[in-house]
C-alpha cells in the first residue's frame, strides 16, 4: 500500500505539502469519474444526429469519414479543426464496416467518442490534482449547461478534446514542463485553434530569456497557421489561416457583428446564464482569481475571453468548456487559502507521486501517452483520406451506401407506424429528424460512389446512383439538391446523353438562380448540340454571376471563335489565363485565335 500512496499521492496547482492518496480513495475517484461519463455517454448519446430540423451534430461527426467526406460543405472557421473530425470519421467508418445501419450504433459511436475524452479528461486531474473531486464534479455540471436547449444542443467532435489539451498544458506549465507543455498546444490546436490561448503561458516562463519566449511563442502560432493551410491544401478544402467568423479577408476577421451579438446579449434576460456558465465557475474565477501567483492562468482566461467575445456565439455555452477546468482548479486553491491549507514549495520534481516511478510525474506520463497517441490516430487517419482521394473505394462506397440506405428504411417503416397512430408527435418529429440524416448521408455517399464508378468507366452505374439521390428530394435540402442535380448532368454529357443532360441543368438553374456552374454546363451541353447562340448566352450568364469563372470565359472564347468573332474569342481567352494561369487550353486556342487573325489581316 506504501507504493500504491506514493504512486498516486497528487498535489494542487501552485504547490503544496506532498499528501499520498489511501488507494481506497484513488478508486474511488476513477469509479467516479467513469460513473459521471457513463452519465454524459447516455445523456450525449441522444443528440447524435441533432434536433428536429437541425442534423449539423450528426452532420459534422461523419464530415471527414470515408463513406461521407465534405469538409468543404461545413463552415470555414470549422475546416481547420481536422483532428476530432479525422477521428471521428475514423471511428464511424469502422462502425460503417461492421453493422447494418442502425441509428443506436450510430448513436453509440457518437456517445463512446464524447464519454471517452471526457474520462481521460477526469483521469489527468484525478492522476495530478489533490483536490480532483471536486474539480472534476464541477466539470461535469458546468457540461450540463449545454444541454440547456438555449444553447443549441450542439456536441461536436473537438470541443471535449481541446478542453482536454487546454487544460493539460495549464498543468504541464504549473509542473514547469514547458517543452511538453508547446507540444499540448500544438496538438489540441488542430482540435480547435482556441487552444492556441495557452501559448500566452510560454511569456510566463521566468527562467527563459525574452527572445527565447517571443521566438516560442511565434513557432507555436506559425506551427497551427502553417499547419493547416497545408493539411486542408492536400484535401483540396480552401479556408483562410485565421478564419475566425469565417473570414476570407481582414475585413472579414474584424467584422464586429459577432461582438455586437455577444454585447446585446450580456444585456437581455439571458445575461444570467452566460455569466453562472460552467457551474458558476466562469463568474467566480472572475472576482475570486485575482491572485499574483494565478496572474498567468487569469490572463489566459482573459484573453479566451475576448476572443470568443469576437468570434464566439455566447448563448452557446459550449464554446466556455475549455476554460472549465482551469476555472476550478483556481477556484480550488482559493477554497485551500480559505480553510488554511498551508502552502509550501517544492521542486517540481517531487510534487508528483508518480516521481518514484521512472523519475517522471503521473502528468508527464499521461501527457506523452496523449499527445502521441492522439498525434499518431490522427496522422493515420489523415493518410488514410488521402490515399482514397477524399473517400472511399468503390467497395467501401456501397457499403456505406447499404448502411445508409438501411437505416432510411427502417425509419420509414417506423413513420408508417406513425401514420397508423402508434408514435406521438414528439417521436414522429424525432425520426423525422433522423431520417433526414439518413437521407443527407445516403446523398453524399452515392454521390461519392457514381463519381467513383464514372471515373472507372461505369456510366451506367454512376447515372442510376444519380438517380438514387434525385428520389430522395423529399428530405435533402436545396442547396444540396442543385448540385445533386448539376452532378447528375454532367454525368449525363459524359455518358453522350445531351437531351437529359440539358434537362438536369436546367432544373439546377430552376432551384438556384444564379448557378454559375450550371449556365456553363447548360452552355457546353448547347453547344454539343449546335446550339452555339443559345450556349453563348449561357456561358455570359455564368460571367455575369462569377466574373472570376475561368472555364465560363474560356468557354465563351471558344464560342465566339466559331461564329468568327475572333476579336471578342482572343479577350475572353485572354482573361481565362489571367484568372488562371497554367489554364494550357486556353493558351493553345489563344495562339490559334491570334494566328486566324494574323492570317485574315494579312489578306
Amino acid at each position: 500500500m506504501t507504493h500504491f500512496n506514493r504512486w498516486f499521492g497528487t498535489d494542487g496547482i501552485g504547490g503544496a505539502r506532498k499528501i499520498g492518496l489511501p488507494g481506497g480513495w484513488f478508486i474511488f475517484e476513477l469509479l467516479v469519474a467513469f460513473a459521471l461519463s457513463a452519465a454524459y455517454f447516455h445523456f450525449v448519446k441522444n443528440y447524435a444526429v441533432g434536433i428536429p430540423g437541425d442534423t449539423t451534430n450528426g452532420f459534422v461527426f461523419i464530415s471527414c469519414s470515408l463513406s461521407n467526406f465534405q469538409p468543404e460543405q461545413i463552415f470555414d472557421v470549422w475546416k481547420g479543426r481536422l483532428s476530432g473530425m479525422l477521428l471521428s470519421g475514423g471511428l464511424f467508418d469502422l462502425l460503417v464496416g461492421h453493422s447494418s445501419g442502425k441509428m443506436d450504433q450510430f448513436q453509440f459511436v457518437f456517445g463512446l467518442y464524447h464519454s471517452v475524452w471526457l474520462f481521460l479528461t477526469f483521469l489527468v486531474v484525478i492522476l495530478t490534482l489533490r483536490q480532483s473531486l471536486f474539480i472534476n464534479l464541477g466539470i461535469f455540471a458546468g457540461l450540463m449547461y449545454n444541454f440547456f436547449p438555449v444553447a443549441g444542443l450542439y456536441f461536436y467532435p473537438w470541443d471535449i478534446p481541446a478542453t482536454l489539451f487546454f487544460t493539460l498544458a495549464v498543468l504541464l506549465f504549473e509542473y514547469r514542463r514547458a517543452w511538453l507543455m508547446v507540444a499540448a498546444i500544438c496538438a489540441g490546436c488542430f482540435f480547435k485553434e482556441t487552444v492556441l490561448v495557452c501559448a500566452l503561458l510560454v511569456l510566463f516562463i521566468g527562467q527563459w530569456p525574452w527572445w527565447k519566449r517571443l521566438l516560442v511563442f511565434a513557432v507555436v502560432v506559425a506551427v497551427y497557421v502553417l499547419g493547416k493551410k497545408l493539411l486542408l491544401a492536400e484535401l483540396h478544402v480552401k479556408a483562410a489561416a485565421l478564419s475566425m467568423n469565417d473570414a476570407r479577408s481582414l475585413a472579414d476577421l474584424l467584422d464586429p457583428r459577432i461582438f455586437l451579438a455577444n454585447l446585446r446579449l450580456l444585456f437581455s434576460p439571458m445575461a444570467g446564464y452566460i455569466l453562472f456558465v460552467n457551474a458558476g465557475s466562469l463568474a467566480l474565477v472572475l472576482v475570486l482569481g485575482w491572485r499574483r501567483r494565478f496572474l498567468p492562468y487569469l490572463t489566459v482566461i482573459l484573453f479566451f475571453l475576448v476572443g470568443q467575445f469576437m468570434y464566439g456565439a455566447f448563448n452557446e455555452f459550449r464554446i466556455f468548456m475549455q476554460i472549465l477546468p482551469l476555472s476550478l482548479i483556481l477556484l480550488s486553491e482559493r477554497w485551500r487559502e480559505r480553510s488554511g491549507v498551508e502552502l509550501e514549495k517544492y521542486p517540481a520534481e517531487t510534487v508528483s507521486g508518480w516521481a518514484m516511478r521512472n523519475g517522471l510525474p503521473a502528468l508527464v506520463v499521461v501527457a506523452v501517452v496523449l499527445i502521441s497517441l492522439s498525434t499518431v490516430l490522427v496522422g493515420w487517419c489523415y493518410q488514410t483520406v488521402l490515399r482514397s482521394g477524399g473517400g472511399g473505394d468503390i467497395p467501401f462506397l456501397e457499403t456505406a451506401c447499404g448502411w445508409y440506405k438501411n437505416g432510411f428504411d427502417d425509419v420509414q417503416s417506423r413513420l408508417t407506424d406513425a401514420d397508423a397512430g402508434t408514435l406521438d408527435r414528439k417521436q414522429t418529429d424525432r425520426l423525422k429528424c433522423i431520417g433526414s440524416w439518413y437521407a443527407r448521408a445516403c446523398v453524399v455517399a452515392e454521390m461519392k460512389l457514381a463519381g467513383a464508378l464514372g471515373n472507372s468507366g461505369h456510366q451506367a452505374e454512376a447515372i442510376n446512383c444519380y438517380r438514387t439521390v434525385v428520389g430522395l428530394e423529399p428530405y435533402v435540402d436545396t442547396k444540396t439538391r442543385d448540385s445533386i442535380v448539376n452532378n447528375l448532368g454532367t454525368t449525363f454529357l459524359k455518358h453522350d446523353q445531351i437531351d437529359a443532360a440539358i434537362s438536369q441543368f436546367q432544373e439546377a438553374i430552376r432551384l438556384k438562380p444564379g448557378f454559375a456552374e450550371a449556365h456553363n454546363n447548360l452552355g457546353t451541353a448547347l453547344g454539343m448540340r449546335g446550339q452555339t447562340e443559345e450556349a453563348i448566352g449561357q456561358f455570359q450568364e455564368a460571367i455575369r454571376f462569377k466574373p472570376d469563372f475561368a472555364e465560363a470565359h474560356y468557354n465563351l472564347g471558344t464560342a465566339l471563335g466559331r461564329k468568327g468573332q475572333l476579336d471578342e474569342a482572343i479577350n475572353q481567352f485572354r482573361e481565362a489565363i489571367r484568372l488562371k494561369p497554367d489554364y494550357t487550353e486556353a493558351r493553345h486556342n489563344l495562339d490559334h485565335a491570334l494566328e486566324l487573325k494574323n492570317a485574315s489581316t494579312n489578306q
